[in-house]
């Protein structure tokens, strides 16, 4: 709170933990794009409403991959969360988290490395889609 700590006349009080501050959000929020830019290019051509700005994390309408198959199993809303974390080990919230079947929620506001990581098998499970 001294960031924003201001003297009786308005005057800030700390103005270098103030940039300090703006300076860490800006980076902070540099580490969530980048975060986010991999993780929704991870997903293929399946989702058009992931290029909303901000939040950390996407909720990707996945009807796309409803009726194809993967490992011997036809995907859909329901078996879709459980067939990924059997294929990839990541867990991702259902579209009843998002009030919406054809949606998954994936969180991105991770260390980069485990978000790197996250891609990769992102990848990896839609280049297995049949």
């Amino acid at each position: 709170y001294g960031a924003w700590l201001r003297a009786p006349a308005g005057r800030l009080l700390h103005p270098a933990r103030r940039e300090a501050l703006h300076a860490h959000l800006r980076s902070t929020r540099l580490a969530l794009a980048v975060n986010r830019a991999r993780i929704v290019g991870a997903l293929g051509p399946i989702a058009p409403e992931t290029d909303a700005p901000g939040g950390l994390f996407v909720a990707p309408s996945v009807a796309g991959w409803f009726g194809k198959r993967v490992g011997g199993e036809t995907i859909d809303a329901e078996r879709l969360p459980r067939i990924l974390y059997e294929r990839t080990h990541l867990v991702v919230n259902s579209g009843a988290w998002c009030s919406d079947p054809e949606r998954i929620r994936l969180v991105f506001s991770l260390p980069e490395d485990r978000v790197q990581e996250a891609a990769h098998r992102l990848e990896a499970f839609v280049g297995e889609l049949e």
